[in-house]
């Protein structure tokens, strides 16, 4: 074997048949000894457990790619507009707003949830730094009803556990968990740390998203819990004592605002829908949570 890596073989998995979690172990031998051995776990969903969700939907999405998305699996779903139906599930691509704000159909949207309506807003970007503190974003938009203090929470040099529990939109998903291998193309590098109502009166710090959240997780499946290695923004001293408020966030939430409701996710599920099936899963837990458990 020559020095470096070195691909040995290659061989295409049937999947077809298989449900669950399996191991593929793998050994080198050279005479009679091993010389290497590894293994890697991996989980197969049927198609058949991915059921299409149940609401009537509605999109807001100016890059066209969510409802290509849902066609290809054979779900309906409307153009948003501002006759839309309260009863109407409104799922809007965050990121493709953020990125074409032009304003008409971010306005419609506030609207709708403010006079009764739920929006779903999927893949929120971070936004922008604005903050002393290295990590600290704010995302203010005319899409969205609240300003959102962001945190990137990626890992890497700064340590971040995602975790999702059991509930309704981890349905047939491992849960009561860190998303492991199973969740890799999906948790999230971006969480809300903090929400404020649409007032630059308002600072983040007097907002009280955690003590309105109180004991009821079903609000929150999904949260980020990070170390908090760097106590003050001002100076170069590092320890790890242990989760803190600056790096304690949520991935998912329901948030009652006026007479509707949102939908705050930070899942990476645009860019997964139709290639990992993980997403699939999520896309239609949420909307059905959403549709049926959040009102």
């Amino acid at each position: 074997i020559v020095q470096g890596v070195t691909a040995l073989m290659s061989e295409m998995l049937v999947t077809e048949g298989l449900d669950g979690l399996y191991t593929f172990r793998a050994r080198l031998w050279r005479d009679d000894e091993i010389v290497t051995e590894n293994a890697y776990e991996f989980r197969v969903i049927p198609r058949a457990d991915i059921s299409a969700p149940r609401a009537d939907i509605a999109i807001c999405d100016p890059s066209g790619v969510l409802p290509v998305a849902l066609a290809v699996r054979s779900i309906p779903s409307a153009q948003f507009d501002s006759d839309t139906s309260k009863k109407t599930l409104v799922l809007a691509n965050a990121k493709a707003l953020h990125m074409d704000d032009s304003g008409e159909d971010g306005a419609a949207l506030v609207d709708f949830v403010r006079s009764g309506g739920t929006v779903v807003y999927l893949d929120l970007p971070l936004g922008k730094q604005t903050d002393a503190w290295v990590g600290t974003h704010h995302l203010k938009a005319v899409w969205l009803p609240f300003q959102l203090c962001m945190w990137p929470t990626r890992g890497l040099w700064n340590p971040f556990a995602h975790v999702i529990s059991e509930h309704a939109i981890s349905r047939g998903l491992p849960a009561d968990k860190t998303m492991d291998q199973d969740y890799v193309n999906v948790f999230p590098h971006t969480s809300i740390v903090n929400v404020a109502d649409d007032d630059p009166t308002v600072t983040f710090l007097e907002m009280d998203m955690w003590s309105w959240l109180g004991s009821d997780a079903s609000r929150a499946p999904v949260g980020t819990l990070g170390l908090d290695w760097r106590p003050s923004p001002f100076t170069d001293e590092r320890d790890y004592r242990g989760p803190g408020p600056v790096v304690y966030g949520v991935d998912l939430i329901d948030l009652p605002c006026d007479a509707g409701h949102v939908v705050l996710s930070t899942l990476r599920l645009m860019d997964n829908l139709g290639r990992d099936p993980v997403a699939d899963m999520l896309l239609t837990n949420i909307i059905d949570w959403a549709a049926f458990d959040v009102r």
